[in-house]
């Protein structure tokens, strides 16, 4: 008797429908909804919790005022979006240990790339596209320009996680997009987490940008392309040796995808990277720690590439034949156990292959280059590590960066401490 009581029991409990994830977390409710078009200038309470449902659009004119601390969900039914277009400006100045958060509104435990959108910030800089040009995943998206210094405000400990909606292959949100952004917006201290498409992805412009985190995002970290001439300094990029989708590159460069000569070039310049490659199984999921294609003249200066298929990939001839004179530098780079350190077209090697191993350090065992073997922080180099005291700030086209002794994002300090997280799966944001 007792045994039929309880399987009935349990057969009406499994009769009953499962709430979804978003239920769950909209069951715990009290937002307060960002939607449709803000025209003017508002400023946001840490101490509310706040949802971003659809295409959610700072006018020009308007600002969106974020205080450190503040926490804001990304709706999964309308893939909340937040938009700041031309003349608008975004302000969200948080602390080391408050910063602000843009996250899926799903609970702990049920949180998935492309939960919903992510940021895009659209500007008038310069680009290489006829103008007005318009950002991918969104509708009438207008950027570029002709101000290298325009400004669309202050991203300063920002986390972004769980971002990047898919309209189509190849029509995509990224975590934070730059399109035609200027050189006076301040962008500092920046977590890109768990993105389907890439991290930080810049379209033309001329933005500069320092204390970059890409950790775990499934395509590019940082992709550059339509005449993309910014500066990064110090940057992390750990990638998962199960999360990627068989093209994935820490940097992936373009001038085009025509690979014109339109310019301005896209002719970005990185120094100070730390990128940890997916290690173990890499030829499933990825392509290469850098992919400098299509007339790209990216240079990357005094970084530590680990654990890829293809450490340098060089693609093209009009590329090759930039990198040969000189206007796209890859110098002072440590390449570590990669299958494959420097790969360039069949035309090309001899000459471009010779040049990228005079100028760049190829090791074979990560060993060698020392670095602590604490989980948390094995992006840190042990007090003996060569990086240390190998950086190199002598070309010309390092005058305007910070100069310091180490080669990688890191000397004796972790600046990702306190304000990043490395668990945002398991994070109660509710």
């Amino acid at each position: 008797m007792y045994r039929l009581i309880f399987f009935a029991i349990v057969f009406l409990m499994g009769c009953q429908r499962r709430l979804t994830p978003y239920e769950v977390a909209n069951q715990q409710g009290n937002y307060e909804v960002l939607s449709g078009n803000i025209t003017q200038t508002i400023r946001l309470d840490s101490t509310k919790r706040y949802l971003l449902k659809g295409e959610v659009r700072v006018k020009a004119g308007a600002s969106l005022i974020i205080p450190a601390g503040t926490i804001i969900f990304g709706d999964y039914n309308t893939k909340g979006t937040l938009i700041i277009e031309q003349g608008a400006k975004i302000v969200a100045q948080g602390t080391p240990n408050k910063p602000i958060v843009f996250t899926s509104v799903r609970p702990a435990g049920y949180r998935q790339p492309g939960d919903w959108g992510g940021i895009i910030l659209l500007g008038r800089a310069p680009i290489n596209q006829p103008i007005p040009a318009y950002v991918e995943g969104i509708l009438n998206g207008a950027y570029g320009g002709n101000n290298p210094h325009d400004n669309s405000g202050i991203l300063r400990y920002v986390r972004i996680e769980f971002a990047g909606k898919v309209v189509e292959q190849g029509n995509e949100v990224n975590a934070l997009t730059f399109a035609g952004v200027g050189d006076s917006t301040i962008v500092e201290y920046i977590q890109a987490s768990y993105c389907s498409d890439d991290a930080f992805e810049f379209f033309g412009g001329t933005v500069r940008a320092r204390y970059l985190i890409a950790y775990h995002n499934e395509d590019d970290d940082f992709d550059t392309d339509f005449g993309y001439s910014g500066q990064i300094q110090f940057a992390l990029s750990i990638r998962h040796p199960r999360i990627g989708n068989g093209d994935s590159n820490t940097f992936e460069s373009d001038n085009d995808k025509q690979s014109s000569d339109n310019q301005p070039y896209t002719s970005a310049i990185f120094s100070n990277i730390t990128a940890i490659g997916p290690m173990q199984d890499p030829n499933l999921y990825y392509k290469s720690g850098a992919r400098i294609r299509r007339n790209s003249r990216l240079s990357v200066f005094n970084s530590v590439f680990i654990g890829f298929p293809k450490g340098f990939y060089i693609n093209g001839a009009n590329t090759s034949d930039a990198m040969l004179a000189g206007k796209s530098v890859v110098r002072n780079n440590f390449i570590v156990a990669c299958e494959e350190p420097i790969v360039v077209d069949p035309a090309y090697q001899g000459r471009l292959d010779s040049l990228l191993l005079q100028y760049n350090q190829v090791i074979s065992n990560v060993d060698s280059i020392q670095l602590m073997d604490t989980s948390q922080q094995m992006w840190l180099p042990k007090p003996t590590s060569p990086l240390l005291n190998a950086g190199d700030f002598s070309h010309p086209y390092l005058q305007n960066m910070q100069k310091v002794s180490f080669v990688g994002a890191f000397g004796s300090v972790d600046w990702t401490t306190p304000w990043a997280n490395w668990d945002p799966q398991n994070t109660l944001y509710e």
